[in-house]
């Protein structure tokens, strides 16, 4: 942070700030009511005049998820077992619920004062540490201030959707070392890995941390080997960096990642489990643990991460709903139809507040079939695996759903329900999200019920690897075109991300020897969106906002129907 040269309030000084930060808003969320109050007076004493407290982060959240504030003041640590106020940032900062423009300071206490500078280098805006003056208070808020003011440019591109300009901007400002340098530079390397510019993403995030060894960087270069599928590089770089800096979450994240792509599902378990304990209380860490233990078959630890995602996150929009999916079938299995039915209720209720959300829509068609299971020889069975089965031929159906799916049908199959062209259903999913040994490994361990559709899953893996070696053949040979035009028509009838992305790393790598290869764009971009990468990975809880160790790039956020607007 910046250092500005403060007098004692009162006098000019003051007037300057008054009129500097007249009519701001704010939220204070913090136990002690009487910081809370020493707080309030001394924004008010500065100009802001919109102030609202709150003494637990549940309320905090759900504040910030429906409203907007100038700045927001949380304490580092709430009492009890509550979340924290970090917990609180990392799952804001994650599924971009908090826009660039509001201001967010951590309030500590001096034995917790490393943890949050720390943090204070990944997500906040600025820490303030107790006992404060006002003059501190002010310091803070004007230095976050005058960052944004100096970087708006640079997100005022990326909000225009000018990705060119906003990293050209970035890397003037980083070459020159002009103000916020750093973090022009973090941001820069992160629009280069949105961008698919992964070798010159690598290649800034080494220049930083032979500059500074920023912790971030350094994940960024692991990040950036993960991108181009250097998976074993960036898992070495990831444990190098966990061994360094035991308590940086995002790379133990990272690390999980890097493990998921090698196929090594209990080493990423461990890297999950070590994240979320050093915050326990964050939603998405909690679902993200909770859902891979659930396919590794460790459904006790399963639902206990599960069930206490859910008592603190329902409410939230960090929570996902295929939660409530994987607490439905554990409590099926238990015998606990109580336990169903209350995942039920919760389904409906949250459809009744969010009618128009479709993969909420899908969720309520599994746990309802969960239920099913209490009587498998229903004749609803047919009727709702129909339905299931037509949302699965969805472009957006995606990884997370798809495992649910499977692991219903093969319960149904293991409960002798009769479910007709439920084998061309597993081979159809089978085909498209078969993307990776690890994918392969989590759909057949959902499928494990029963094991003609286990087998169908690991056939589906096989034929697919079959198409692959055809078709790169074809390139090695040295007929480019022919292998991309297999790759895409492979990609094309099966919806798998594996093809698409062989078919595209090709057309850039062959570019200049397809004369006309411009021509492949249109094809390109309308096979992207009914592919849908991202949709066709493990997503474990994660949403598509901030990635671990990333940056947030959207200055603004939309509220979904129903929410006040900004």
């Amino acid at each position: 942070m910046e250092s500005l040269t403060l007098k004692p309030m009162g006098g000019k000084q003051s007037l300057h700030f008054e009129t500097e930060l007249a009519g701001c808003s704010a939220l204070i969320a913090d136990a002690d009511h009487i910081s809370r109050s020493v707080l309030a007076r001394q924004l008010r004493e500065v100009g802001f005049t919109d102030i609202v407290q709150q003494s637990r982060i549940e309320p905090a959240r759900d504040l910030i998820e429906t409203r907007r504030f100038d700045v927001i003041l949380c304490a580092q640590y709430f009492s009890g077992d509550s979340p924290t106020g970090q917990d609180l940032l990392d799952d804001l900062r994650r599924d971009d619920l908090l826009p660039f423009a509001t201001v967010f300071i951590m309030v500590t206490g001096e034995s917790s004062y490393a943890k949050v500078e720390q943090a204070a280098e990944l997500s906040l805006d600025g820490y303030l540490l107790k006992p404060h003056s006002a003059a501190n208070l002010v310091r803070r808020l004007l230095a976050a201030r005058r960052r944004k003011q100096e970087l708006g440019s640079i997100f005022a591109a990326i909000e225009q959707q000018d990705l060119a300009a906003a990293i050209t901007l970035c890397q003037r400002r980083y070459e020159e070392r002009g103000a916020y340098w750093l973090h022009s530079a973090r941001l820069c390397a992160e629009l280069m890995l949105r961008t698919a510019q992964f070798e010159q993403a690598g290649a800034l995030y080494e220049s930083v941390v032979v500059a500074s060894a920023e912790p971030w960087a350094r994940a960024g270069v692991a990040r950036a080997m993960l991108a181009e599928g250097k998976f074993s590089q960036a898992t070495q770089s990831l444990l190098a960096l966990t061994q360094d800096l035991p308590n940086f979450a995002d790379a133990f994240d990272v690390l999980g990642r890097a493990q998921l792509k090698l196929g090594q599902l209990e080493a990423a378990m461990n890297s999950y489990r070590k994240a979320s304990a050093l915050t326990p209380s964050s939603i998405a860490r909690l679902q993200r643990l909770g859902m891979l233990a659930y396919y590794l078959g460790n459904t006790a630890e399963a639902e206990q991460l599960l069930d206490q995602a859910t008592h603190l996150g329902r409410n939230s929009r960090s929570f996902d709903y295929q939660t409530l999916v994987l607490l439905a079938l554990m409590r099926s299995s238990q015998g606990n139809w109580q336990g169903v039915q209350r995942c039920r209720i919760l389904v409906q209720e949250m459809l009744q507040k969010s009618p128009h959300i479709v993969r909420l829509r899908r969720v309520r068609l599994l746990v309802d079939g969960v239920s099913l299971l209490q009587q498998p020889a229903s004749s609803e069975v047919s009727t709702l695996t129909q339905e299931l089965g037509n949302a699965a031929a969805s472009p957006d159906f995606d990884f997370d759903l798809a495992c649910n799916l499977l692991n219903l049908l093969s319960l149904l199959a293991d409960a002798n329900a009769r479910l007709e062209h439920a084998n061309r259903l597993v081979y159809e999913i089978g085909h498209r999200f078969c993307t990776s040994e690890a994918s392969c490994a989590l759909l057949t361990a959902a499928a494990k019920a029963h094991e003609p559709y286990a087998l169908i899953i690991r056939q589906s893996n096989d034929h697919l690897l079959e198409l692959s070696e055809e078709a790169m053949k074809l390139n090695l040979q040295g007929d480019h075109r022919a292998a991309i035009d297999r790759f895409l028509a492979l990609a094309e009838e099966n919806l798998n991300a594996r093809m698409f992305e062989t078919a595209n790393q090709l057309i850039l790598r062959h570019t200049l020897e397809l004369a006309d290869g411009a021509q492949y764009s249109s094809v390109l971009q309308s096979l992207r969106e009914r592919v849908g990468v991202a949709r066709s990975r493990p997503g474990f809880g994660d949403s598509q906002g901030r990635q671990p160790a990333g940056m947030v790039l959207r200055v603004s956020t939309p509220l979904p129907e129903g929410m006040n607007s900004w």
